[in-house]
């Protein structure tokens, strides 16, 4: 049941082509040791919890403009999973990735 969900879910996802979008690779399944998990391609960026971390100060600057473009990175992308009926339900900064250029 909650592989089949899995599978549903990345099958819509597999639909979304955005560049705010991270592009779903695939879904592995260990049937033996009852694991899965859902493959995507390595952020670079690493996640905007990791920004954030590294940003702690607060933003002006040259900064501010960065800290907008992941922001209107993230509704972006967004709102492009929402036109294909998704729903994230889990956005955090730990849970949006950032390429090597920082776009999310």
């Amino acid at each position: 049941a909650a592989l089949d969900m899995i599978y549903r879910e990345a099958r819509a996802l597999a639909r979304v082509q955005h560049p705010n979008v991270v592009k779903l690779i695939g879904v592995v399944e260990l049937p033996d040791e009852n694991l899965w998990g859902v493959v995507m391609p390595w952020a670079e960026g690493g996640t905007l919890a990791d920004w954030l971390e590294k940003h702690r100060e607060p933003i002006t600057g040259p900064g501010l403009g960065e800290a907008l473009k992941i922001l209107l990175g993230i509704a972006s992308g967004m709102m492009a999973v929402h036109e294909h009926g998704i729903l994230h339900l889990d956005l955090k900064p730990e849970n949006v990735l950032l390429a090597g250029d920082g776009t999310p």
